[in-house]
């Protein structure tokens, strides 16, 4: 008991002292305005550059809060638009592949209505010669898959060759742009006859050589070239070129 007064005792004498004072400031104030204005000025100017220096210190604290909270908002908005481009650079490829099957699918239906009435095998090209044109190259198809010798190759709806050697799985074509291939053509327009050529002048232009047409045809730059029916290698109304100049 004793302990406990003892410790009680001073806290009651503080709370007296400060109720006192804080009275005694309030008499004062009233009773000597200009002189506690005074004090309060003294006490501004003396508080006033800490105060400054604090706003300041508080001022750059928060301008560094705001920057990096800024900052780490941008890098996250950067990761997401990063994902965002990925997933669009993805769907992107897809669409592309998705277009260019697209096209591919379209291409080999035209071929299709077009040569209905001929039977025929898919086939990739597996290798080829080393160079800008294909003189002679290898699909994938052979014998096991119904290839035969001199079957036509055709390609983008037009003839581009004939098979001059067949495997168990695998064949050689021989295009109709070496200088070995002859090609018995007639105009469709017209229905004139003529043959063209492979030609080492001209197939870098990705033309093939015109000539063996009568005088009196009238065939005219524009107009289609289809394999002949006097052809014993090519299967006839196979579409070969247009005429550039004759």
């Amino acid at each position: 008991m004793d302990k406990q007064e003892h410790s009680r005792l001073p806290l009651r004498y503080l709370l007296f002292i400060l109720t006192f004072l804080c009275a005694a400031g309030i008499i004062l104030t009233f009773l000597y305005p200009a002189a506690f204005q005074t004090v309060k000025n003294q006490a501004d100017s003396f508080l006033m550059p800490m105060q400054i220096g604090l706003n300041k210190i508080g001022g750059n604290m928060a301008d560094r809060y705001t920057f990096f909270r800024t900052l780490s908002t941008a890098q996250e908005e950067n990761e997401k638009l990063k994902e965002e481009i990925e997933k669009l650079q993805e769907q992107n490829l897809i669409l592309y592949q998705q277009t260019y099957e697209l096209a591919d699918l379209r291409s080999l239906l035209a071929m299709k209505d077009r040569y209905g009435e001929y039977e025929m095998v898919g086939v990739n090209i597996i290798q080829r010669e080393t160079g800008n044109w294909y003189h002679e190259f290898l699909i994938d198809k052979g014998a096991d898959d119904g290839i035969f010798l001199n079957a036509n190759v055709i390609a983008g709806g037009a003839l581009i060759g004939r098979v001059t050697y067949v495997g168990k799985n695998y064949s050689r074509v021989l295009s109709i742009i070496d200088d070995d291939s002859s090609v018995s053509v007639m105009s469709q327009e017209t229905g004139d006859f003529c043959i063209v050529d492979g030609d080492l002048t001209l197939y870098g232009e990705g033309k093939l050589a015109f000539g063996y047409a009568d005088k009196e045809a009238k065939i005219e730059p524009g107009n289609l070239l289809v394999t002949s029916h006097v052809s014993d290698i090519f299967l006839p109304n196979l579409a070969v070129g247009y005429v550039d100049s004759v």
